[in-house]
């Protein structure tokens, strides 16, 4: 906390005749102790700021990984539905377009359970009435 400089004067006053010792005034100027302020106020600032582009490196870094983990997820996913599309038609021909819509915004655990039903239903409507 930084204090008037009269009220400064009066506290050092005070200290040094509890203390019984010289002011700090003897040892450090007062020019030297507002340089000293300016300095240690300009370093508070140049931290912080030093913090807050630490802070935005990291949460740059963390949405780059974010977003690395959802274009994988979605790449297995549309992966997963190409290959169940590719073995439904081979098995029963052409799709409906309701089926291939489905396949498109499926989740992966809906696309998995799809892709193992594939194995033993006669009929695409069987495949996809279990869920």
């Amino acid at each position: 906390m930084l204090l008037p400089t009269e009220l400064e004067a009066q506290l050092w006053q005070g200290m040094a005749k509890i203390q019984g010792r010289p002011t700090m005034e003897n040892y450090i100027p007062r020019g030297a102790r507002i340089v000293m302020r300016r300095e240690l106020a300009e370093a508070k600032v140049k931290a912080a700021l030093e913090g807050r582009q630490e802070g935005m490196l990291q949460g740059r870094q963390e949405g780059r990984q974010e977003g690395r983990q959802e274009g994988r997820q979605e790449g297995i996913q549309q992966g997963q539905a190409a290959l169940l599309a590719m073995q439904l038609s081979q098995r029963f021909g052409t799709l409906p377009d309701d089926i291939t819509s489905m396949l498109s915004t499926a989740s992966l655990s809906q696309l998995q359970d799809w892709a193992k039903a594939v194995i033993d239903a006669p009929t695409p409507d069987q495949i996809f009435a279990r869920h």
